[in-house]
């Protein structure tokens, strides 16, 4: 919705040529092809089953790891696609199946339940793939329209399809059977920021003209001139909305007239957080992490970061803040509120932390310098990598 402020962690797209014998696929697998995919239109209740989450967190469960490998050197995205897992139990990383295509057609993997789920997209199709752990089987559905953002409960899937402007309907998708419903979401509704519990953060415009009524780039930046957004729970089961807070579209100007920024970064107990700067020429001034409790009472500034810092999580929570200076990695932890310096390479490697696990361990991965060697991973303590100690448990190929 707004002016993007730093690239995010993309170590989830990691590739290596480390792991065992392919897994093969299941002989016979049951498909739900386009025709028996079924659509119902605007769903008069969602009624959600489980808790809501995100998809872009549900490739870490706190005991495995599921990531894309790619076949060949790691740097071809015209080679063939993988699934890998790291169990953090064992220290072993282990080839699952191959994806058949493309590397450059992954989109995103994720766990619900025992399902491995997958998206592989082309120009020409988008197509999920839903793949039983236990049995191997696996079932196709045809997605249809683009969808840019994901979320998940023990049950469904949910879709958000975007507009040129804004997103209009949430899809909610039953992997089993293919059914499809839809339901309406609150008008001028221009990103689906998080989940909790049943219901959804969002936020939307307020503005003179609808946005669906504007065409062309110098139309939609007047009318955004005007506009006041809103960051909103909505509750898809009743279709309440309920006001986090409000401010205007290019941001609450500071006594010095400079333009103020808000992205939304993720969630933890029971609070929200943002990074908040000063727009001042190409760059930012006075930048900082704040948060606020999830009605949008009791704001206040967590630390400063000048250029912002990507959030780390487990299970959907932020853990760790991280802000990678290039000779050194600064880490703010929630836990004991405490910052970390800690160095991002050694002569050898560059090194990164990727996920949390749920043992109170970090995963490592580890760059060769030299770009010689594929990527390997690592486990250690989290106490132990924040005081610069990189020795721990290497991840291994499994055997089988």
């Amino acid at each position: 919705m707004k002016k993007s402020l730093f690239i995010l962690l993309a170590l989830a797209f990691c590739l290596s040529a480390c792991g065992a014998a392919t897994v093969p696929e299941s002989e016979a697998p049951a498909a739900v092809t386009e025709e028996t995919a079924s659509t119902v239109e605007s769903a008069e209740a969602t009624a959600i089953v489980g808790t809501l989450r995100r998809m872009d967190d549900c490739d870490n469960t706190g005991t495995v790891r599921y990531l894309q490998g790619v076949e060949g050197n790691g740097g071809n995205y015209a080679d063939k696609g993988y699934i890998q897992q790291i169990d953090y139990t064992t220290a072993q990383q282990r080839r699952l199946f191959d994806t058949g295509e493309p590397a450059a057609f992954f989109q995103n993997c994720f766990v619900q339940g025992n399902t491995l789920h997958y998206i592989l997209r082309s120009e020409k199709s988008q197509i999920l793939y839903s793949r039983n752990l236990v049995s191997g089987d696996t079932r196709t559905v045809p997605l249809g329209d683009a969808y840019y953002i994901g979320y998940l409960d023990d049950r469904y899937l949910y879709l958000f399809p975007a507009g040129y402007n804004e997103y209009t309907v949430m899809r909610r998708l039953d992997p089993a059977t293919g059914e499809v419903e839809e339901t309406n979401l609150p008008a001028q509704t221009t990103d689906i920021c998080d989940a909790d519990g049943s219901r959804f953060l969002i936020t939307r415009l307020h503005s003179d003209l609808p946005m669906s009524s504007l065409h062309g780039e110098e139309q939609r930046t007047a009318a955004l001139q005007n506009a006041t957004v809103e960051y909103a729970w909505w509750d898809p089961t009743d279709g309440s909305v309920e006001t986090v807070l409000e401010e205007p579209y290019y941001g609450d100007r500071e006594e010095t007239g400079l333009e103020q920024v808000r992205t939304y970064l993720g969630k933890a107990d029971g609070k929200l957080y943002f990074f908040r700067a000063s727009l001042q020429g190409a760059g930012y001034a006075n930048g900082r992490i704040e948060c606020c409790a999830l009605d949008g009472s009791g704001a206040q500034t967590v630390f400063a970061a000048q250029e912002g810092a990507n959030p780390l999580k487990q299970k959907g929570e932020i853990q760790w803040f991280v802000h990678s200076t290039g000779k050194t990695q600064i880490i703010y932890r929630l836990a004991d509120s405490t910052q970390y310096e800690v160095p991002a390479k050694t002569e050898e490697e560059l090194i990164d932390p990727v996920a949390l696990t749920d043992d109170g361990r970090v995963l490592l991965a580890k760059f060769d310098r030299s770009l010689e060697k594929g990527i390997t991973y690592c486990l250690v303590s989290e106490m132990d990598y924040l005081a610069g100690n990189f020795t721990g448990t290497d991840v291994t190929p499994a055997e089988d």
